[in-house]
């Protein structure tokens, strides 16, 4: 708290005493314990990286992701989260399992879902 002390003097606050005082009272309702705050960080990297793989493995004409990535998950590159690897991993993947792969997806560009519902109501 000697920081927050510094803060408020280089201010000229006046009641100094008071204001760190209510904020000793205040303050554990609003922090975020160390351990909670390294867990929910661990979580959003992990997210950001099935994302990315996501993305990556879409752009690969993977056909269903989901599993792609649930066979990609006990992969080394996945738990220490090398980016940089994951071509690797989809390529060797792609070899040992070339029927999750579609090459006329390759080669269309995306399509927004309003085309999509289009498509679908127009065959109806």
């Amino acid at each position: 708290m000697k920081w927050i002390e510094e803060i408020l003097t280089d201010y000229n606050v006046s009641n100094i005493d008071l204001i760190l005082e209510e904020i000793k009272k205040t303050y554990p309702s609003h922090a975020v314990p160390k351990e909670k705050y390294n867990a929910l960080s661990k979580r959003v990297k992990a997210i950001q990286n099935e994302n990315g793989l996501l993305k990556k493995l879409s752009q690969a004409g993977v056909r269903d992701s989901e599993y792609v990535l649930y066979k990609l998950r006990n992969t080394r590159t996945f738990k220490e989260e090398k980016a940089s690897e994951w071509d690797k991993e989809i390529a060797a993947f792609k070899t040992a399992y070339p029927e999750q792969f579609s090459e006329s997806r390759l080669n269309q560009p995306e399509r927004n879902i309003i085309e999509v519902v289009r498509t679908i109501y127009d065959n109806t």
